[in-house]
C-alpha cells in the first residue's frame, strides 16, 4: 500500500505533564525508511575554510549555528522541516 498522509503536532506546556514539549511525525515515506528527530545545539565554528558535503552539493561553513530539533529520511542531510 502506497503511502498516503503526513501529519505533524506538538504538545506544549501546560498541556503537558512535567512541563514537556511533545513532537510526533507521520510521514508519508516507505515502512522501511527511517525518519529521523535529531537535535543539534548551537555552535560557534572557528575554521571557516571548512566545507560541509550536503546531499547533493557542498556549502561552505558559517561562524554561528542555531540550535535545531530537525526531522528528515536518515539518508538526507538537511531536514524535510523543523524548528
Amino acid at each position: 500500500m502506497e503511502p498516503c498522509s503526513c501529519d505533524t503536532f506538538v504538545a506544549l506546556p501546560p498541556a503537558t505533564v512535567g512541563n514537556r514539549i511533545i513532537f510526533g511525525k507521520n510521514s508519508d515515506r516507505l515502512c522501511d525508511e527511517v525518519q529521523e528527530v535529531v537535535y543539534f545545539p548551537a555552535a560557534v565554528h572557528d575554521n571557516l575554510r571548512e566545507h560541509l558535503q550536503c546531499t547533493y552539493i557542498e556549502i561552505d561553513q558559517v561562524p554561528e549555528t542555531y540550535a535545531v530539533v530537525l526531522s528528515r529520511p536518515s539518508w538526507l542531510w538537511g531536514a524535510e522541516m523543523g524548528a
